[in-house]
């Protein structure tokens, strides 16, 4: 949403979104929601960004490189 208006907000902590699905995800932090499991160690992520750059990590593989000094990171 380009107008900068957060029309998803929660009650519980006054946070406001603009996208919904960022509402959803923030939700989890709150409902202790963690539908990402890793498979080798069994750690649990409430968010997706957070599973991949684990994931990435655990099998030592860094899909994204500094142009300027070549360190690689798991995830953007």
């Amino acid at each position: 949403m380009l107008s900068g208006e957060h029309p998803y907000t929660f009650d519980v902590c006054t946070k406001a979104f603009s996208i919904k699905r960022s509402l959803k995800t923030h939700l989890r932090t709150h409902c202790g929601e963690h539908p990402y499991i890793c498979d080798l160690c069994k750690k649990p992520f409430s968010e997706r960004i957070s599973f991949i750059t684990h994931q990435h990590i655990r099998i030592g593989e860094w899909p994204y490189a500094c142009a300027m000094c070549n360190k690689g990171f798991g995830a953007m």
